[in-house]
């Protein structure tokens, strides 16, 4: 083959690449941006919602908890157990699917537990 044979070819290739190459990387940005939005979003809601604030006191998934920190991307809660006091970093995204109660009012000692 000649050199003008294989830069014709090598042409070819790049037209026939180019396309592939510019279509991975937008589906690639586009992925990550979405990823990005829905976690801004879930963390703007909670953290404009009137049923949450920091400093509450809560419970989370069955262990009681504080929320030290709601930012855009994670909430922060502040759990003291077994291990001692530890804070759980939740990205807002997950928020849905733990199961987070609000502390209203603490059972008295000489009062029935009232469901």
């Amino acid at each position: 083959m000649n050199t003008d044979a294989i830069e014709s070819l090598s042409l070819e290739v790049v037209h026939i690449i180019e396309p592939l190459i510019a279509i991975t990387i937008a589906l690639t940005l586009g992925l990550a941006l979405k990823d990005f939005a829905v976690n801004l979003i879930a963390g703007l809601r909670f953290k404009w919602s009137e049923a949450w604030a920091e400093g509450q006191k809560v419970y989370i998934d069955d262990e009681e908890a504080t929320i030290i920190k709601i930012s855009m991307s994670e909430t922060v809660f502040a759990i003291r157990n077994g291990r001692g006091l530890v804070w759980r970093h939740v990205a807002n995204e997950k928020i849905r699917s733990l199961k987070i109660e609000r502390i209203i009012e603490r059972p008295h000692e000489d009062q029935p537990d009232r469901h």
